[in-house]
């Protein structure tokens, strides 16, 4: 029993490491009080979202698509200290259907 419980707090180790992600939204935005996002629990508050995130570059398309999906279109994101690209979050909010050719397309 002892093992298992020191293996679950190895594996939960890396999860407590994370740097933190930080996403905003247009002012207005209605934003859940907490939500998942790649497996981690994010907190939002006036249009913007916090969590744990990693910064590959996969992992925050997936978050990016997860909260415009969720939310609205993305107006910044940030894991640590890498900053999502303006043309990384056009793409990430045209695949979640919040870009501007997707609404036009409405």
């Amino acid at each position: 029993m002892k093992a298992y419980l020191l293996a679950l707090g190895l594996i939960a180790q890396p999860a407590l490491a994370l740097p933190l992600g930080q996403a905003a939204f247009a002012p207005g935005t209605k934003v859940p009080a907490k939500m998942v996002v790649n497996d981690s629990i994010w907190t939002c508050t006036d249009a913007r979202c916090s969590g744990p995130a990693e910064t590959r570059t996969v992992a925050m398309q997936r978050a990016c698509q997860t909260l415009a999906r969720e939310i609205g279109a993305v107006a910044s994101l940030t894991v640590g200290g890498t900053t999502f690209a303006p043309d990384a979050l056009a793409a990430c909010n045209e695949k979640a259907g919040r870009g501007t050719k997707a609404v036009a397309a409405r």
